[in-house]
C-alpha cells in the first residue's frame, strides 16, 4: 500500500472482528465518535470512532453489508478500532482530528464578523475548500486571486482565533488554509 494513501481497517461493529475491511484513508470521511453502529444499529459498549465509506471502495476484505436494500454503491457508517490499525493510528486520529475542525470552522465562519465583500468571498472559499475541490467559477476566480493575501490570512487568524483550538487541530487549521492558498496561487485560469 501507498505510505500517502494508507490502508484503514473497519468494521460495521466495533465486535465484529471477523468480518473487516481494508480502505484507503483518504477514503474514509465523516469521522465522529459515536456508541451506535452502522447498519443494524447496536449500541456499542462506550463511544468508538465512527466515519463513513462507499461500499464498493474497500481494497480488500468484506463488512457486514449486503446492498439488499438497492443497487450499489451505498455510503454506509464504519467503526475505526485501534487494534489492526496500530501502524496507522496516529494519521487516523489526525485525519479525523482535521475532519472535525472543518466542520468546527465552518460552522465558526456563519458567525463571524464580516470584513470586506471580496475578502469574505475568499475565506468562504477556503472554508469550502472550493480552490482545492474545484466548485469555482472563472470570474470569480480570478477577482479572488486580486485580494491581498494578507487581508485574507488576517481574516483567517479572526476567525479561528477564538476557536480554542489544541495544537493538533491549530495545525489541522494552518494546514487546511496553507492547501486552499496553495491552490489559489497555483490555479491558472484560462484567458
Amino acid at each position: 500500500m501507498d505510505q500517502d494513501q494508507p490502508a484503514v481497517w473497519v468494521r460495521r461493529q466495533w465486535n465484529d472482528a471477523d468480518r473487516c475491511a481494508a480502505y484507503r484513508l483518504s477514503d474514509v470521511d465523516g469521522w465522529h465518535f459515536s456508541s451506535i453502529s452502522g447498519g443494524v444499529r447496536v449500541r456499542a459498549n462506550r463511544a468508538y470512532l465512527h466515519a463513513y465509506v462507499m461500499c464498493d471502495q474497500m481494497i480488500e476484505g468484506k463488512l457486514g453489508h449486503s446492498c439488499s436494500h438497492g443497487p450499489a454503491p451505498h455510503r454506509i457508517k464504519v467503526c475505526i478500532v485501534q487494534k489492526g490499525n496500530e501502524e496507522v493510528w496516529p494519521r487516523v486520529l489526525r485525519a479525523a482530528e482535521c475532519d472535525r475542525i472543518e466542520a468546527v470552522i465552518l460552522q465558526a465562519s456563519y458567525r463571524r464578523r464580516r470584513v470586506s465583500p471580496r475578502v469574505d468571498d475568499v475565506i468562504d472559499c477556503v472554508v469550502t475548500q472550493k480552490f482545492s475541490r474545484g466548485g469555482i467559477g472563472q470570474k470569480r476566480l480570478r477577482q479572488c486571486q486580486l485580494v491581498p493575501i494578507e487581508d485574507v490570512e488576517q481574516a483567517w487568524l479572526t476567525l479561528v482565533a477564538p476557536l480554542d483550538l489544541t495544537d493538533l487541530s491549530a495545525e489541522c487549521a494552518k494546514s487546511l488554509f496553507d492547501d486552499e492558498m496553495r491552490a489559489l496561487r497555483q490555479f491558472v485560469p484560462t484567458p
